[in-house]
């Protein structure tokens, strides 16, 4: 019968590495609930300004939680990734971060800006003005073949930074194995950067 299994945020990573310790082991069909860090992991918080960015710590950036090891997976073998709900916390960030993005060119200085996700459907930027959350996960992994501290970015045929807007509620990702047991990761609420938990069926 399958199991409803919660992963924390006690425990996170910042590269794909083979040798990480599974922080759960389940069965295939089996549910995770997944708390995630949001991506600074937590050197941003709601009161942070834009000085913020200068400090930033780039080795603490995109903390995953995971992996999970699936019994049973196996190298050629594909895992389906369920996603069943997300929902967000309290409060999220934006940030334009010098020397990266398609406009870094057209907008060089740094800028920070959180906002307020406590009723959980809007993004509040101030009392008139108002967007729906549309959460969604900008990272979704297995550990790839060769991963041995492989950086979180980019994304490659094991999945990774995919950030895939439509991956949300009710949607499949299907992901080629290619270590014993998946080693699923996943992290980087995006579209608002904000820390969310998600529930999937693995």
């Amino acid at each position: 019968m399958a199991e409803t299994h919660k992963c924390t945020t006690d425990t996170v990573h910042y590269t794909w590495h083979k040798e990480h310790e599974p922080i759960l082991t389940i069965d295939s069909g089996d549910t995770v609930v997944f708390e995630t860090r949001e991506v600074s992991d937590n050197q941003f918080n709601f009161h942070s300004t834009t000085e913020a960015i200068s400090e930033l710590n780039w080795d603490y950036v995109y903390p995953l939680s995971g992996p999970v090891y699936i019994n049973g997976a196996e190298p050629g073998d594909t895992l389906a990734v369920e996603i069943l709900d997300l929902k967000t916390k309290h409060w999220g960030w934006t940030a334009v971060l010098p020397g990266l993005g398609l406009l870094a060119e057209d907008y060089p200085d740094a800028y920070l800006r959180t906002f307020d996700l406590s009723d959980g459907k809007y993004i509040h930027f101030s009392e008139d003005i108002k967007v729906p959350i549309e959460p969604f996960l900008g990272t979704m992994g297995v550990c790839p073949k060769d991963g041995d501290g492989t950086p979180i970015m980019p994304p490659g045929n094991f999945g990774g930074n995919l950030d895939v807007r439509q991956l949300t509620i009710g949607t499949k990702l299907y992901l080629p194995v290619q270590q014993a047991g998946a080693l699923f990761s996943c992290g980087d609420g995006m579209r608002h950067k904000v820390t969310e938990k998600y529930v999937y069926r693995l």
